[in-house]
């Protein structure tokens, strides 16, 4: 397939089934490594007062809060007592120098597609 790169979002398939990170979601283990990688982490989660989440990332309330428990609370959706919190637009892997990655201890378990050239990526986000 023929890759436009405009700096527009675009959906791969079939691209993660290798991935360190997809193979631990499927066994089961994938939230806990990820606690003790990266419960300490401070970033900051979208907060939304019912569930629905408009993916506006300029005009939206958010939180700073411990990966570990955004983990937390992502592990509990239904929970009404609990408040509904979402990642938007979270950099793991940025070229840009001034959009940083939150989570750069991620970059190691992303594999970036051969087909994809190195000089057009400008960031890959955890949604």
């Amino acid at each position: 397939s023929k890759l436009k790169m405009d700096n527009q979002p675009c959906i791969l398939r079939d691209v993660i089934s290798n991935w360190k990170l997809w193979r631990m979601a499927q066994e089961g283990t994938l939230i806990e490594h990820l606690k003790e990688l990266l419960a300490e982490e401070r970033l900051d989660v979208c907060i939304s007062t019912d569930s629905n989440f408009l993916g506006d990332v300029q005009n939206r309330d958010q939180v700073s809060i411990k990966f570990g428990e955004f983990l937390d609370f992502a592990a509990h959706p239904t929970r009404s007592d609990l408040p509904h919190l979402y990642l938007a637009q979270c950099p793991i892997i940025s070229t840009e120098p001034s959009f940083l990655p939150i989570l750069p201890a991620l970059e190691s378990y992303v594999e970036i597609p051969p087909f994809i050239p190195a000089d057009c990526l400008r960031s890959v986000n955890m949604w």
